[in-house]
């Protein structure tokens, strides 16, 4: 049975394809298993994929929220490693930059483009359309330091999309940009795609715990030790702790770990494809798994 076929669907089928080995033996499991429990469907749904995303503050900490699911028996969903994650500690540190930048100037001007980038970003938090909505009624307090395309960012980059983990980077470029300082805004996009390069430039830590819990999750299937201890050995260890702990149904959790494997193969297949060449020693090598 296709994954598809039983309501566990990616956002880009296409772009997320799994291996032909993998996709055969999650087939067979699905039809060994007929219906998934509730919980683990909705596990299921929430792997990752274009709406789960290293570039997202609480990454690692949404790929073990999967990994205690599965054993506990239980999903419970949170936000962390979800597109559109912005944790409480963020929104604080990027509304104090903000209202710190507008304390420290007399310029009316520069203090109303302080205010509608506070307003701006309170509105992208409930809605796209929200954010247009505030962008217009802001503009002319933006117009006076972003003209052109330079505007047009203010959208598409870190105010566009808060939950980057390189936001604060950004919030910082348009303080100094609009303080008169040079900052380059062009240079500033980390959101979505993008952000994987400054992933991988800056924090090669994201990549490598999804490469750690890979070799957990082959080691737990294939029923075989652990590599020799590497920098993932942590994650590996934690994956395969807690597979073998969980009570569930032995096929629904096979299942589940194949399907979380094949989805980190796709993610991290996605980034060293396009920037594994600035990949770190051990870092540019993916486990596989054959049936």
């Amino acid at each position: 049975m296709p994954l598809k076929d039983a309501g566990i669907l990616f956002e880009n089928e296409d772009e997320y394809s799994y291996p032909a080995p993998i996709s055969t033996k999650l087939d067979q499991l699905l039809a060994a298993i007929g219906s998934l429990p509730e919980w683990a469907h909705q596990l299921s749904c929430a792997m990752p994929n274009s709406g789960f995303e290293p570039c997202s503050y609480r990454w690692t900490d949404g790929l073990d929220e999967i990994l205690y699911s599965i054993k506990q028996s239980k999903y419970i969903r949170t936000m962390a490693g979800h597109c559109g994650d912005v944790p409480s500690s963020a929104y604080n540190r990027i509304i104090k930059m903000l209202s710190d930048a507008g304390c420290n100037t007399d310029d009316e001007k520069q203090k109303a483009c302080f205010n509608g980038l506070k307003e701006l970003l309170d509105s992208r938090l409930t809605s796209h359309g929200k954010m247009k909505e505030c962008y217009q009624n802001n503009n002319s307090a933006f117009a006076e330091f972003f003209k052109g395309e330079n505007a047009e960012r203010l959208i598409t980059t870190g105010i566009g999309s808060p939950c980057g983990f390189r936001v604060p980077d950004i919030i910082e470029t348009l303080i100094q940009h609009i303080g008169g300082k040079d900052a380059k805004i062009d240079s500033a996009t980390y959101n979505c795609l993008a952000s994987f390069q400054y992933a991988t430039d800056s924090d090669w830590e994201r990549i490598g715990a999804m490469i750690g819990i890979m070799h957990g999750i082959k080691s737990f299937l294939k029923k075989s030790p652990l590599p020799a201890e590497t920098a993932f050995h942590g994650y590996a260890k934690r994956a395969l702790d807690c597979l073998s702990a969980s009570k569930a149904d032995a096929l629904v959790v096979e299942f589940l770990a194949l399907h979380f494997f094949g989805s980190l193969n796709s993610t991290c297949s996605k980034v060293l494809n396009r920037f594994g060449k600035h990949a770190p020693a051990g870092y540019d090598q993916l486990p596989e798994l054959f049936f």
